[in-house]
């Protein structure tokens, strides 16, 4: 994980979904910056999206900046990446608005990373 980091989450082999029926206007996001952990010099948000289908209700932009008591706390601060995602509003490569990851960043960031051996009971 990112030195200095204390949370985090990883999204992989998942369906983002949205109906676009219901909210045709409306595109969503995929994260914004945690204000209370920057303003207070905390931990530093953590997000990785890999290997999921990204449809055209996600912004094209999906990382937003968040402004609390007049200042702005940029996203681009935190942690947000992607890695081989496809869909609609997926890239194949970094942007300055979408940054990815190489395969050999990515191979720190699989789920065991973050869960251990822990499997979430879903039924």
């Amino acid at each position: 994980m990112t030195e200095g980091m204390t949370e985090g989450m990883t999204e992989g082999s998942s369906r983002q979904s949205a109906s676009e029926r219901a909210r045709p206007r409306r595109r969503r996001g995929l994260g914004r910056v945690r204000t209370t952990a920057v303003a207070t010099g905390g931990a530093k948000g953590s997000l990785v999206i890999r290997e999921s289908s990204l449809p055209a209700a996600i912004k094209a932009a999906p990382y937003q900046d968040w402004t609390s008591g007049g200042t702005t706390y940029s996203w681009k601060d935190s942690f947000f990446r992607e890695y081989a995602n496809t869909g609609a509003v997926s890239v194949a490569s970094a942007t300055e608005n979408r940054p990815q990851l190489t395969a050999e960043e990515a191979a720190s960031y699989e789920k065991a990373d973050y869960l251990g051996d822990w499997t979430p009971d879903l039924g």
